[in-house]
């Protein structure tokens, strides 16, 4: 039988799929990551010792919680979702290639989540 933690570990990490997967096939997807607003917004996530440390986040939760540095680092979330990040990418109609995507992605959710 799941423990309540479980059940909400569960539920969390189907919920950022969720959003990982509608952000991914949304037509609207290039314009965001073109947008000027957006890359200045994810200027920060893309440094090396970036770390989210939102009270919200809950070591017994969230999956890729960082123990070390007590948040959501980057390393931690594309450890847990960067495969499923690559997957739904190539089921796009239109494939988001080459480093845009390998740069932008894991930034851009790591923002929006």
């Amino acid at each position: 039988m799941l423990q309540v933690f479980d059940l909400r570990r569960i539920l969390t990490t189907y919920y950022v799929k969720g959003i990982i997967y509608y952000v991914i096939a949304s037509t609207k997807l290039e314009e965001w990551l073109a947008n000027e607003t957006m890359r200045e917004g994810l200027k920060a996530c893309g440094e090396r010792n970036y770390v989210d440390l939102d009270p919200t986040f809950n070591p017994n939760i969230d999956q890729d919680y960082d123990h070390r540095l007590a948040g959501i680092s980057r390393d931690s979330f594309c450890q847990v979702y960067l495969g499923w990040i690559q997957y739904c990418n190539s089921r796009r109609a239109k494939v988001v290639a080459g480093a845009l995507a390998d740069f932008y992605f894991p930034k851009y959710f790591l923002h929006i989540l």
